[in-house]
């Protein structure tokens, strides 16, 4: 019940949020603060937060039908989501949560960091807790 729950979640949220990247990839470029600078900056965000999120959560959402591939794809929200949320802790650790690079002020890191590091730990945690329970 558990891993069907966060199949279905993660699908959802990946599918919706890489459609609208990859219709409009200033959105997460505008969030984070990026300035994309000609046609290979527009293609790979429309690829990497787009493509690549849509690709994830279409997977998600097959496995939540399929019982065959439930546990490999719980098993990949927890290697996946939660490699990112821990690389982006690890990142927010490393340079404190006010960011300076080459003597420049770049700001205190928004709500975005904070609330993608709850989002993907969460998630990547409730994904191990359910593939250690359908074994």
């Amino acid at each position: 019940m558990l891993g069907k729950f966060i199949l279905w979640l993660t699908g959802i949220v990946f599918v919706a949020y890489g459609g609208v990247c990859l219709y409009d990839p200033n959105v997460p470029v505008n969030y984070i603060g990026y300035t994309m600078n000609g046609a290979d900056a527009f293609v790979e965000t429309a690829a990497m937060y787009g493509g690549l999120q849509i690709g994830f959560g279409l997977w998600c959402l097959y496995s939540a039908f399929n019982d065959r591939y439930t546990r490999s794809a719980l098993l990949s929200i927890s290697f996946a989501i939660g490699g990112l949320g821990v690389s982006r802790l690890i990142g927010l650790i490393l340079v404190g949560s006010y960011v300076t690079a080459s003597n420049e002020s770049l700001g205190i890191a928004s709500a975005y960091t904070f609330g993608a590091i709850i989002y993907e730990l969460s998630t990547a945690i409730i994904a191990l807790i359910a593939f250690k329970r359908s074994s």
